[in-house]
């Protein structure tokens, strides 16, 4: 039912006040030229994004009383509004608003006849569409239209979070400017119109017949919401956040994105999606250039998209579009009514995509910790970036905003082996190794930029040496052969144990003691606090700590490892005498010359026997 200025005033319509933020009516009156005050409130942390002015509609009149009852409310039988201010445009609005009997000359008395809105009717619209239903909300939206008003009444500029004088006090429309340049994650829409009465000079607010009082603060709520953006890595379950994110090149990563649907209350909407009046609501996830300028990840692809554990179809409710450089997922069509699309989304739903895209042959490898962040971006320079933003409609004129997201960090680590003569330091070629993870022995596309695994040991097989080594044939078969300068790289490894073994030495060289050492890669992470991701422990973490830890017991002195450091000598030798005299390869050493030996020993032993048996026969 609608309540009029004077009832609002009284306290009866506070539950409808409440749900639509108007406290139109709410009859505050000062005496002339009094100053009031005005405080806004809920800035959703984008204020830097955000002007607010208010703009007087009418002043409160200048003949109210106090109430005889209680002296610090004014009696409201006594107070109304007093000359309104560019009155052709404020009757202009009235009329707009259904009030029909609007003239200048009663203006401030029909100003009371405004009705609020209700809850089905937030910020005085019906709920997901543009159409004003309430009075107030019609008279607000055009008077904020009428050039005429907001240039011919001088503005107040308010400050968002405290309470900012007016003069005189009265009806005020709050209009907020948003500049997009400066919102911030979460970034916020454009409030719709406001209309606030403000403080009535030292008076606490109003009091009718039967004693009962209503305060006049002079407070608005801000119409508008935010919308956040968060992004997270997380484990191959989609959900559980991966606070150790390093990976082997080639593997699928997955990460969490999430965003909010805005309130469209007051926004037009096209299901056709072809037309400027469209909803916009987008999440675009990109793929940022790593340290070597590189783009680190390909193959973007959606895995699921969700509204709580409702789940989103693709091409009904949203749309994929894959680049280069990461992917767009569009959900015009759920926001806009699309045909089909999902209708039992609110204001405030939380949708959830999980992406996959795979770490390529292009990511950055690294074997140190604890560099800066670039400044470009914000990422740390050792690991591989990924980052969102978050695009929709966020005002009645169907302007857009664009805010980025967090960034997270991705890991892939060296390891490097360097194969020498052990007595001149000569780099041997076409030394043959295998990897193993403790599992399984790794396979190296160096094509497709992808390690795999196969379970039974690589064999070695026969080199030509008058022709270059096929690396690419022989990774992918699980072997691993030193190039022109001795080296190998098993870059880009996750972190773990990794046993590596010589299985073939160069042509020319012993093969009988054929070194093998296990690395353990150990990382250390700072999670990253300021990446609010929905859930508590986010995904997103700093690499602040890595290691190289070996074991050489099975290298037979062949093997020079430094903790810490990701390449590893390995030597090869020409014949048994030149191993080391210590540890296995020292023991092996001896343990031949002891057969040899025990071997000659026991053949001159034979003959001493046949001699004296034959000395004996001969006797």
């Amino acid at each position: 039912m609608a309540t009029s200025l004077k009832k609002l005033a009284a306290g009866i319509a506070a539950a409808a006040i409440a749900v639509s933020g108007f406290a139109l009516g709410l009859g505050t009156a000062n005496a002339a030229n009094a100053a009031g005050t005005i405080t806004l409130t809920n800035t959703n942390g984008d204020a830097a994004a955000h002007t607010y002015k208010a703009y007087l509609v009418a002043p409160y009149n200048d003949d109210y009383k106090a109430s005889s009852s209680n002296a610090q409310y004014v009696d409201i039988d006594t107070f109304g509004y007093g000359t309104v201010a560019q009155a052709d445009a404020v009757v202009a609005a009235l009329k707009a608003a259904g009030v029909d009997t609007a003239t200048t000359g009663t203006v401030s008395k029909d100003l009371e006849k405004l009705t609020t809105s209700s809850a089905t009717t937030p910020w005085g619209y019906t709920a997901g569409t543009s159409t004003a239903t309430a009075a107030e909300r019609k008279f607000a939206d055009a008077l904020a239209a009428s050039s005429a008003f907001t240039s011919g009444v001088k503005p107040v500029t308010l400050t968002a979070g405290s309470a900012t004088s007016v003069d005189p006090a009265g009806l005020y429309l709050v209009l907020d400017t948003l500049d997009n340049t400066k919102s911030v994650n979460p970034a916020s829409t454009q409030s719709v119109p406001m209309l606030v009465p403000s403080t009535i000079g030292t008076y606490k607010g109003l009091v009718n017949a039967e004693g009962e009082t209503t305060d006049i603060k002079g407070d608005i709520t801000l119409k508008n919401t935010t919308v956040p953006v968060t992004k997270q890595v997380v484990e191959t379950n989609g959900t559980t956040p991966d606070n150790t994110p390093s990976y082997n090149i080639g593997d699928t990563v997955k990460f969490e994105l999430t965003t909010t649907i805005p309130d469209y209350a007051g926004y037009d909407k096209d299901p056709t999606l072809l037309g400027e009046n469209a909803r916009v609501l987008k999440l675009i996830d990109t793929f940022q250039q790593n340290k070597s300028g590189k783009i680190p990840f390909s193959n973007p692809a959606v895995e699921s998209a969700k509204i709580g554990a409702t789940t989103l179809v693709p091409d009904t409710d949203y749309t994929v579009t894959p680049a280069d450089n990461g992917a767009t997922i569009d959900f015009g069509k759920l926001v806009n009514g699309a045909d089909g699309a999902n209708t039992t989304w609110k204001t405030g739903d939380v949708i959830t995509v999980v992406l996959t895209a795979t770490l390529n042959k292009d990511a950055f490898v690294t074997d140190t910790a604890n560099a800066s962040a670039d400044p470009k971006t914000g990422c740390d320079t050792n690991g591989n970036c990924n980052g969102v933003e978050v695009e929709f409609t966020n005002s009645q004129k169907h302007e857009k905003s664009k805010v980025k997201g967090p960034d997270v960090n991705v890991y892939s680590f060296k390891l490097g082996v360097k194969k020498q003569y052990k007595v001149d330091q000569t780099a041997l070629q076409n030394a043959q190794f295998v990897i193993s993870d403790g599992t399984n022995y790794l396979t190296y596309d160096a094509t497709a930029g992808d390690w795999d695994t196969v379970s039974a040991q690589p064999t070695s097989s026969p080199i030509d040496t008058t022709a270059t080594f096929n690396k690419t044939t022989k990774n992918a078969d699980g072997v691993f052969a030193t190039d022109d300068k001795g080296t190998i790289s098993f870059n880009g490894l996750k972190a773990g144990t990794y046993t590596v073994k010589e299985i073939a030495a160069p042509n020319g060289y012993y093969q009988n003691a054929l070194p093998s050492f296990t690395v353990t890669i150990g990382e250390t992470y700072t999670n990253d606090t300021t990446n609010k991701a929905e859930t508590s422990n986010s995904g997103d973490d700093w690499l602040t700590e890595l290691t190289y830890n070996y074991d050489t017991d099975a290298a037979n002195g062949l093997v020079t490892a430094t903790a810490n450091n990701s390449t590893v000598t390995v030597d090869n030798v020409k014949s048994f005498t030149e191993l080391p005299k210590t540890g296995a390869a020292g023991i092996a050493l001896f343990t031949v010359f002891g057969v040899a030996v025990l071997g000659a020993a026991g053949f001159f032993g034979i003959r001493a026997r046949k001699a004296a048996k034959q000395i004996a026969q001969g006797a």
